[in-house]
């Protein structure tokens, strides 16, 4: 199996980029939502296949802080990312 880390690392930031698109340029459309929250959910679900805490640990803080930089924004995508995340990680330590 290939290293997850860097694959996570990946997705997160093409989800942070997708936030500070939305944060520059304002609501964008559903087609884009739906893909930023499709790798946001991927990653997540990939970090949490990770049996041991010091590797995933480290993401933690970029997952809140994708979401959070949603919160403002339309398409119900901070609610998404809210319920992926802390329905799918491993629970805060």
């Amino acid at each position: 199996m290939h290293d997850p880390v860097p694959v996570i690392d990946l997705m997160l930031f093409y989800v942070e980029q997708g936030a500070i698109c939305t944060q520059t340029y304002g609501d964008i459309n559903e087609s884009f939502y739906r893909s930023i929250t499709s790798v946001y959910t991927d990653a997540v679900r990939l970090a949490a296949t990770i049996d041991d805490p010091e590797i995933y640990e480290p993401f933690r803080p970029r997952f809140v802080a994708v979401f959070q930089g949603f919160a403002n924004f339309g398409w119900g995508v901070y609610d998404y990312m809210v319920d992926v995340y802390y329905n799918d990680f491993p629970s805060e330590i």
